[in-house]
């Protein structure tokens, strides 16, 4: 018998569960849910509607597949949309978190309204998309996975070469340089398999953290803006005016998002 109550991860996986059956089921219903039935869904299930359409910005990014190359991944792309502009101030903490969080210095620069952050293989790319902003992250090592692969089947052909003739002749040098190009072989394998095999995923985290700060840190100070505005609290904060209540400001479904206060240009 289902339990009366659930908790808020319950719920949420119950939710998941069931939608994932319905989706397997329902093949009748081609279109799909628009966004308001969406946000529907969302508030009947207690999730701001505000949340969905923040959500909904990127929920359409086209990410291509991403190529492969003797089951190995050789890139990883992910894109994020933020509500305004990156102003000047936020690009620099922006640039100063992916250094800081990623490793190296690596070159920034703007070219009209486009920004970018480059450390080889890393590329993250900021241009405007009407009154948003489109992040794009991308790595390639396609180059590393293609020299380990086509090298493995040298060594492995050369290996299979001298043990013939090694088989043929029986000589000594035939059979060392069979040796050597097994080995060779080997370590060009594990190296592919082992390094380059769970990059693709370990980049992607990666990408998918870098996205989240930098998705902070371009609503700061739309959260700063809202901070000052708000009401002072008394001293005794055990005691709250409820009129205060009414000064808040609102950001539920119905209401609109402060307007961001980004540099146009």
């Amino acid at each position: 018998m289902p339990p009366a109550e659930y908790s808020e991860a319950q719920a949420a996986d119950l939710l998941r569960r069931a939608a994932r059956l319905q989706a397997d089921r329902d093949d009748r219903r081609p279109t799909g849910l628009t966004l308001d039935e969406v946000k529907r869904a969302a508030e009947a299930a207690g999730i701001d509607a505000a949340f969905v359409d923040q959500a909904a910005l990127g929920a359409h990014a086209d990410t291509p597949p991403t190529p492969f190359i003797a089951g190995v991944q050789t890139s990883a792309r992910r894109v994020r949309v933020v509500p305004g502009r990156v102003s000047d101030a936020e690009w620099g903490q922006m640039v100063a978190m992916l250094r800081r969080d990623l490793g190296g210095k690596g070159t920034a620069e703007t070219i009209g309204q486009t920004r970018e952050w480059r450390r080889n293989p890393l590329l993250f790319v900021l241009e405007p998309e009407g009154t948003h902003t489109r992040i794009t992250a991308t790595a390639t090592w396609a180059g590393d996975v293609r020299a380990l692969f086509y090298a493995s089947l040298f060594y492995v052909a050369g290996a299979l070469g001298f043990g013939a003739a090694w088989g043929l002749n029986g000589t000594e040098p035939m059979a060392v340089f069979a040796v050597l190009f097994t080995a060779m072989a080997l370590v060009h394998a594990l190296w592919l398999t082992f390094r380059l095999g769970p990059k693709g995923p370990r980049v992607e985290g990666k990408f998918d953290r870098a996205l989240d700060a930098i998705e902070e840190i371009a609503g700061k100070e739309e959260r700063e803006a809202v901070l000052a505005e708000a009401p002072e609290l008394p001293d005794d904060p055990a005691r709250i005016d409820p009129a205060l209540l009414d000064d808040l400001p609102r950001l539920g479904a119905g209401a609109e998002a402060p307007e961001r206060r980004r540099e146009r240009s």
